[in-house]
């Protein structure tokens, strides 16, 4: 078969790239630890694709048979061996803009399934009360995690003669059926199959003393902050001792409501939704026996993923570099702090695995969560602990006590993986005395020196003769390194008309006082604002063209945090120039210097380019005010101009590039850059140690 590979290509400020692409090939290994570092990369030789970036897009096709070939050449290797051990084809782009030559890299792991489809039977509970109907929840998601939509699923319990059905999944990729079981005592079957792909969950008879039973229904529709949710709680086989039946709701850890209803056959409440039972909450419906035994069920419900209070930021689209920008900031009639972020998309091309988003604030809410299944259990006690409660009776019903906060069979999502400095403040509180724990800090922290942990302990104990705390050094040295390692990331590679005349453009390049954009920070607008419902702020912006994205987070006494949807606005000129420096270079090591003229407009433009003279660089082309390039750039195009220069002095110095539209006869850009130049030679570390005595004697 046949891989059809398309990448979209634009600037940040959003205007199309035109270039050229390179295309790589890889194998990733499997990510290691929980932290999501990346594992080792391995590349596929003879897999290389090329081709042409023609208006912002690229595409290229891989061949089936072409990448089976060379797994088993280069590597020795079959597709199946990847899905086996979880590899990932990895696939690195590099785009070559062809008037400036910049070059830009993108990455991207595919996973190698076995199957179009990964199926979840998690939220079918693990046991059923006799006598009730059992809902069985599928949920079938593509390989990248996202929902597959409108699949046919097809589900079977063998045990029961109408125990088929067949539905398609929703937008969540979810799928629900409830089938009316008979009385049984025993363990029964559900089968579920998607494209052929076959799964089977085993589900278990639940216990209760007296054989007494509560059960709490629900609907799987997922909820919104404002509706209600209709709940139906059944006895069966005996009525509660006082005729109530109580409810809890439990959301991210906490209780959110409670009450009681009055117990009969069938007992149903309406539920109100509310904004502090987002992500999701747990519903426990129990109540006390003829005997004074809990009887209990529990359901988890999802609900949509809403601030309880809203924020919202709004502005122009379009400004120019160096004006300011006025945001719009609605609260919806809530009093709050405001603080605002903004960040250069460019950015997000290097790294963009740590913007602060809704999903990423909700997904730490449900870590609160310490539910481990999705309701139910198979007696009062399991119920309430899988629900994440711990609890004291009377009766002979007792709380099994975690060891932790994690579930030891699994949880119903992923938790969020404790960052390096989390793990090291647990490992150094295992240690009970003061002094230990500042022995295992100290074999923490790091040091210049390239030395191993066994010597840093040796160099310890000579100083140190407490044995224990020696071997808390050490511990905490090895912990450290190995935290460290599992924390690495790659980085991420990196006219017509009247014409001016000579004199009149020598008189600019002279005279004019012109707008130099020379601020070009990743990030912006670190500000905390008072907002009561609606309000404004004003930001000075940098001199970047580019594509700006405002993070604003609200926080307020009555409705808690909340993240907004990020808000872009783009700062863009018709005309510019843009300069790319290298980070350094060495004192007389020579070099090129290439502007680059961006024009945007529907007609040609006629552009002089001069660079300024500075006496610590030396070039022909910043010689003097007389020397100026003049440059034809077509409509929606570019054009580089190349200027040789050797750097004569070591520091930083001002590269400053500008332009004058002869047409116009104005100043259409102007830019400056630093140049940062070192000392030519090697550099060479000496390292030696001192020992200090700070009780000040000598």
């Amino acid at each position: 078969g046949l891989t059809s590979l398309y990448f979209p290509l634009r600037y940040s400020y959003g205007e199309s790239i035109k270039g050229a692409f390179h295309c790589r090939f890889g194998l990733k290994e499997e990510t290691q630890g929980p932290d999501g570092e990346k594992g080792k990369i391995v590349f596929i030789r003879g897999l290389e694709l090329t081709g042409s970036i023609q208006a912002g897009e690229g595409s290229a096709v891989l061949q089936q048979s072409k990448l089976i070939e060379q797994l088993k050449s280069n590597l020795n290797i079959t597709l199946s061996d990847m899905v086996q051990s979880n590899a990932q084809l990895y696939m690195a782009v590099s785009v070559t803009d062809i008037i400036s030559g910049e070059l830009q890299e993108a990455e991207v792991s595919l996973p190698v399934v076995s199957q179009r489809y990964t199926v979840d039977l998690s939220r079918t509970r693990s046991h059923y009360i006799p006598g009730v109907p059992l809902t069985v929840v599928v949920v079938v998601r593509l390989p990248n995690g996202s929902p597959a939509v409108g699949e046919p699923v097809r589900m079977h319990l063998p045990e029961l003669q109408d125990g088929d059905q067949t539905v398609k999944t929703n937008q969540q990729g979810a799928v629900w059926h409830d089938f009316n079981l008979p009385n049984l005592d025993r363990d029964i079957t559900v089968e579920v199959t998607v494209d052929d792909q076959k799964i089977t969950k085993d589900v278990k008879c639940a216990s209760s003393p007296g054989n007494t039973y509560l059960s709490v229904s629900v609907s799987q529709k997922i909820l919104t902050p404002g509706q209600s949710l209709s709940v139906v709680f059944k006895v069966f086989n005996g009525p509660p001792e006082d005729g109530f039946i109580y409810y809890m709701v439990f959301s991210r850890g906490v209780l959110t409501n409670q009450g009681s209803v009055k117990s009969g056959d069938l007992t149903k409440i309406q539920l109100p939704i509310t904004s502090d039972m987002t992500p999701s909450f747990r519903l426990i419906g129990y109540y006390y026996d003829q005997k004074g035994d809990i009887i209990t069920d529990s359901v988890w419900v999802d609900v949509n993923d809403v601030c309880e209070g809203t924020v919202e930021v709004k502005s122009k689209y379009e400004y120019l570099p160096g004006n300011t920008a006025k945001l719009e900031i609605d609260l919806n009639g809530q009093k709050a702090k405001v603080a605002l972020l903004a960040v250069d998309k460019a950015i997000y091309a290097l790294n963009a695995h740590n913007k602060l988003t809704p999903k990423q604030v909700f997904s730490s809410m449900q870590s609160y969560d310490l539910g481990c299944s999705y309701g139910g259990g198979s007696d009062t006690a399991s119920v309430l602990n899988d629900a994440g409660l711990s609890f004291i009776s009377n009766s002979h019903v007792l709380s099994k006590m975690r060891k932790g906060f994690n579930c030891e069979s699994g949880f119903r999502r992923q938790r969020r993986s404790l960052n390096v400095q989390q793990k090291m403040m647990s490992i150094k509180s295992s240690y009970s005395d003061a002094k230990l724990q500042e022995c295992c800090s100290h074999g923490f922290s790091l040091i210049p020196m390239l030395r191993t942990c066994q010597q840093r302990a040796e160099r310890v104990a000579r100083a140190n003769k407490d044995h224990d705390c020696v071997k808390a050094f050490l511990d905490c040295c090895i912990e450290g390194e190995k935290l460290r390692e599992k924390k690495k990331q790659n980085d991420a590679q990196r006219g017509h008309g009247r014409t001016a005349s000579a004199t009149d453009i020598e008189d600019f390049f002279d005279t004019t006082n012109q707008q130099i954009r020379r601020s070009f920070p990743p990030s912006f607008a670190f500000a905390v604002v008072d907002i009561n419902g609606k309000g404004s702020h004003t930001v000075a912006l940098p001199d970047s063209i580019t594509t700006w994205e405002i993070q604003a987070v609200s926080l307020s006494a009555s409705h808690g945090i909340c993240v907004a949807e990020p808000h872009e606005f783009r700062v863009f000129k018709k005309v510019f120039v843009s300069l790319r420096l290298p980070y350094s270079v060495k004192r007389f090591e020579q070099m090129s210097i290439v502007p680059v003229v961006y024009n945007y407009w529907d007609q040609t433009a006629q552009i002089s380019l001069h660079m300024e003279r500075n006496d610590k660089l030396c070039s022909p082309g910043s010689s003097s005010i007389k020397t100026y390039v003049n440059i034809t750039v077509e409509a929606h195009s570019s054009k580089a101009v190349t200027f040789s220069a050797v750097p004569m002095e070591t520091g930083p110095i001002p590269i400053k590039i500008r332009l004058y539209d002869i047409e116009n006869e104005d100043g259409s850009d102007a830019i400056e850059k630093i140049l940062n130049v070192r000392t030519e030679g090697i550099e060479k570390r000496v390292e030696e140690t001192y020992f200090l005595d700070l009780s000040g004697n000598i």
